[in-house]
C-alpha cells in the first residue's frame, strides 16, 4: 500500500500546503478507519508546522476537512477509536489545537471521541 509512503511525504514536506491538501483529497475519497494512523501522523506534522496559521486551518478548510473525516470514521468504525493502537493523545492534541485556532468543527468530534473512550472503559 502506498499510504505509509504518502504519509511520510506529508510529514517530511509538512511545509507544503499543496501536498497537505492533496493528501486530504485522497483520504476523503473513501473514509476508512484503517487509515486513521496515517491521517493523524500527517495532521500532527501540519499542526507542528502551522500552529497558528488560521489561513491553512480555516480559510483552506484543512481543520474542517480533518474533523469531517474523523467524524465519518467514528460513525463507520467506532472500534478503531477505542482500540489500544489508536493514538488518542495525538487526536486530542489535534482537536485541542484546532479549537484554540477557532475552528468550530472539532467540538462535536471531541465530544463524540470522549464518549467513545468513556464507553470503552
Amino acid at each position: 500500500m502506498f499510504l505509509p509512503l504518502l504519509s511520510g511525504i506529508c510529514v517530511e514536506a509538512a511545509q507544503s500546503q499543496y501536498i497537505a491538501l492533496q493528501f486530504l483529497d485522497l483520504m476523503e475519497l473513501k473514509v476508512d478507519a484503517e487509515n486513521l494512523g496515517y491521517l493523524v501522523t500527517a495532521a500532527s506534522a501540519w499542526i507542528a508546522k502551522y500552529p497558528d496559521d488560521t489561513s491553512f486551518w480555516i480559510d483552506y478548510g484543512a481543520g474542517k476537512r480533518l474533523c469531517a473525516w474523523l467524524a465519518e470514521a467514528m460513525k463507520i468504525a467506532p472500534d478503531a477509536f477505542t482500540a489500544p493502537t489508536c493514538s488518542s493523545a495525538e487526536i486530542d492534541c489535534l482537536l485541542d489545537n484546532l479549537l484554540r485556532l477557532g475552528v468550530a468543527a472539532p467540538r462535536r468530534v471531541e465530544e463524540t471521541f470522549s464518549r467513545m473512550r468513556k464507553g470503552a472503559t
